[in-house]
């Protein structure tokens, strides 16, 4: 397909099919980042396509892009505090194992989000970089 859509407000599927491909691939780098490394694994997400760091929100002055990264600090924060400290009480280790449900359904539901978009649109959401107000 020569041309892309690059209007994705416009496209329309109506037809919803799940993809696994696309699946394990934004279940992959949505762990990268919220689970792994955080902003530094912006490099390694740009190379599944250069669009991808600024569309998912992974890059850029945007408070949702505040807001993940944040989400990965206290994400890591709470997991070395316990890994730290050792602490034998029963409430603080149920809201560690809650808070890592957490984490994982987050990106389980993304990656089931992104797994039903139409090919066209992911390969648009990877090959152009879009504004906030059009994703």
């Amino acid at each position: 397909m020569r041309h892309v859509i690059t209007d994705i407000t416009k496209f329309k599927s109506y037809f919803v099919k799940f993809r696994f491909e696309f699946f394990f691939e934004f279940m992959i780098i949505h762990f990268l980042f919220f689970v792994l490394l955080g902003p530094l694994a912006n490099p390694i997400i740009y190379k599944f396509g250069k669009g991808l760091p600024r569309n998912l929100m992974f890059w850029g002055y945007h408070y949702i892009f505040f807001y993940q990264t944040l989400f990965y600090v206290l994400f890591l924060v709470a997991i070395a505090l316990y890994s730290a400290y050792s602490i034998n009480f029963v409430y603080f280790q149920s809201e560690v194992v809650y808070l890592c449900l957490g984490i994982f359904y987050r990106i389980f539901t993304i990656a089931v989000k992104y797994a039903t978009f139409d090919p066209v649109k992911i390969k648009a959401i990877k090959e152009h970089t879009f504004e906030p107000e059009e994703l």
